[in-house]
């Protein structure tokens, strides 16, 4: 399993970006426009603020990754990502991604060796509400059998396509077992179907 130390710290990215379409050259900003400090519960927070952009984009990136997976928990960083889209106790399933369509936003997420990150961009007006959305789901998570055997599935075939399926794709899914004998990364991040098999909503839970 993951870690669980490791799941309470995050560093939160705030960047208001201005649009390159037929927009006036961005202005130089200050040297001491990016403003970078450290919660209380270990959360880094840093600010770039351009008061001249329409929109706010955020970056929340967990500092855990597949390096942290257990041998027999391959896959599981990448479950988790998928899974943080499904819903809260006071958020229905699949609202965080219809948040976005409200505001005329859009998100996405990735999953690398060391980091889980969450990328949304929204106009600047609804950074309240966006904040609200990701503290929401970071402290009331809700998943359940259906969402989680749902999500199971969604990372699988993303093996299937990414690894089985595709041209090269099982060679260079074998490059880290056989680059390293035991270091984390020998692993892909896309995981392991046989472990995904294996896993049970408990293990996600826990």
């Amino acid at each position: 399993m993951i870690p669980l130390h490791t799941r309470g710290f995050a560093a939160a990215v705030l960047f208001s970006l201005t649009s390159n379409i037929g927009a006036a050259p961005a202005a130089v900003l200050p040297e001491d426009a990016l403003v970078s400090t450290t919660l209380d519960n270990g959360m880094r927070v840093s600010i770039l603020a351009d008061p001249a952009s329409p929109i706010v984009a955020t970056q929340i990136w967990y500092h855990v990754g597949s390096a942290n997976e257990e041998p027999h928990t391959r896959g599981f960083a990448h479950l988790f990502e998928h899974l943080m889209f499904g819903g809260t106790v006071n958020h229905p399933k699949r609202s965080y991604w219809e948040l976005h369509e409200r505001l005329g936003g859009e998100n996405n997420a990735f999953t690398s060796d060391d980091v889980t990150a969450y990328l949304s961009v929204v106009p600047s007006n609804h950074l309240e509400t966006l904040l609200w959305a990701e503290a929401e789901r970071m402290a009331h998570l809700n998943v359940d059998e259906a969402t989680f055997k749902s999500e199971r599935a969604v990372v699988q075939e993303e093996f299937r396509q990414r690894v089985l399926a595709s041209p090269y794709g099982r060679f260079y899914n074998a490059w880290g077992p056989s680059s390293y004998l035991v270091d984390p990364y020998r692993f892909g991040v896309i995981g392991s179907i046989a472990d995904l098999d294996a896993a049970a909503l408990a293990d996600v839970v826990a």
